[in-house]
């Protein structure tokens, strides 16, 4: 067969992997002038860091024997106490897990899942009822909002209730510390790259798609390029980021086209060395400022702190003209050490890129179940449809269920 597959960040070159080896011709199409979409690794010189998703749970280990594969080893997440700042109050994990109240709230709030898991509620509602319904405290209702807010990459009155519980059954064998437990080695973009140079058909890249129209016989796909027809078609990018691709309307009144992007950005301060490790530090702080977060995200001697930021505070970031200059007085304000040693102050807004409109997906209010994904012969893929969503392992995941209903589909019928 002769297929195409649409967006060639980790689900597209996956798919084309997979299906080549399968033995059909396979043809990428990508909007952007890269491969990767929403991971992407700055590199500029000696300064490395990734611009997007980077993050690998312990158990995502489609993405672990992929690395391995490619010969690395995942890189280790310090595992040193993080920072905790709250209403101007400093502490650690081991100190809040030492305070009964706020452990109270946490325990309380966990009961309450383990004992709803798989109910679907009627009406639906959202993650912050919850969490404020099982609390008493401010401390533990912020801990608890901070945490799954970061998790989930926005609000948490935007997470529906009953999609987070079906989510949230990924996570039912865990042992504990497997969340985001790893980063790539060498970065996202390394890895991506390898993926790229084992793929046999060609890759159009700056060539967005604008139009997929059934034929009878295939898919008539329309890009930058021209017209071309296929056997069938994947689509890897989440379809809330393809407002302008004209599609048959099973799949304009499908869900698919409404799932959300999360509201987050990553704002990148570069410095010429690592000063929070002469205080005592690693980078890891999660505080109730408007940086929300940070973390150390270099490679090597890159010396970087990025702060997460989600939410409506994402959004006030990126509308804000001024937006690098009062995210480093804010730096600077919350730590005046770093002021000697910053050089530059970047901001990567996944909310207004034009190819993605958002960072990954979540389940809003009224979202609970599954939904079509696969139109004819128009496949769609991409970490929005899988069970792992909201990761690179969910867009793995969403090349190998694509790769078999291709060939459940090639399959001669029998009487």
């Amino acid at each position: 067969m002769k297929i195409a597959v649409v967006g060639l960040g980790f689900a597209g070159l996956r798919t084309m992997q997979l299906l080549e080896a399968a033995g059909h011709t396979v043809f990428g199409y990508e909007a952007r002038d890269r491969i990767g979409g929403r991971c992407h690794t700055v590199r500029e010189g000696e300064v490395i860091y990734e611009a997007g998703g980077e993050w690998i749970d312990g158990d995502h280990q489609r993405v672990l024997n992929l690395m391995r594969r490619y010969g690395q080893e995942p890189l280790a997440t310090p595992s040193s106490p993080r920072r905790l700042i709250f209403e101007g109050k400093e502490s650690n994990w081991d100190e809040l897990w030492g305070n009964p109240a706020v452990r109270g709230d946490v325990d309380r709030f966990e009961e309450r899942v383990e004992a709803e898991v798989g109910q679907i509620a009627e009406p639906d509602s959202h993650l912050q009822r919850l969490i404020d319904e099982s609390v008493v405290t401010e401390e533990g209702r912020w801990y608890l909002t901070a945490m799954y807010r970061s998790d989930e990459g926005d609000d948490l009155d935007r997470i529906g209730r009953n999609g987070w519980f079906r989510a949230y059954e990924n996570y039912a064998n865990r042992e504990g510390g497997e969340l985001s437990a790893f980063r790539f080695p060498h970065g996202a973009s390394d890895i991506l790259d390898r993926m790229a140079a084992e793929i046999h058909g060609p890759m159009k890249l700056s060539c967005p798609v604008s139009e997929l129209t059934p034929t009878g016989t295939g898919i008539s796909l329309v890009s930058a390029g021209g017209r071309e027809e296929f056997d069938a078609v994947v689509v890897t990018v989440p379809g809330a980021a393809l407002a302008k691709l004209t599609v048959p309307m099973d799949i304009s009144a499908s869900p698919i086209r409404q799932i959300p992007l999360a509201r987050a950005i990553k704002i990148t301060f570069l410095f010429r060395d690592r000063w929070w490790l002469r205080e005592g530090w690693n980078g890891s702080l999660m505080y109730d400022g408007p940086l929300q977060q940070f973390w150390d995200g270099g490679f090597g001697e890159t010396a970087v702190l990025q702060a997460y930021v989600t939410g409506s505070e994402a959004e006030n970031w990126v509308t804000r003209p001024d937006g690098l200059q009062a995210a480093t007085a804010a730096l600077f304000q919350q730590f005046p050490a770093a002021r000697e040693s910053h050089l530059e102050t970047r901001m990567n807004d996944w909310i207004n890129d034009p190819w993605a409109r958002g960072a990954f997906s979540y389940m809003p209010v009224g979202f609970a179940s599954t939904w079509p994904v696969t139109f004819g012969r128009i496949y769609w893929a991409g970490e929005t449809t899988a069970k792992w969503n909201g990761f690179i392992e969910g867009a793995l995941e969403s090349a190998e269920r694509v790769a078999k209903e291709i060939a459940e589909c090639q399959k001669p019928s029998h009487p």
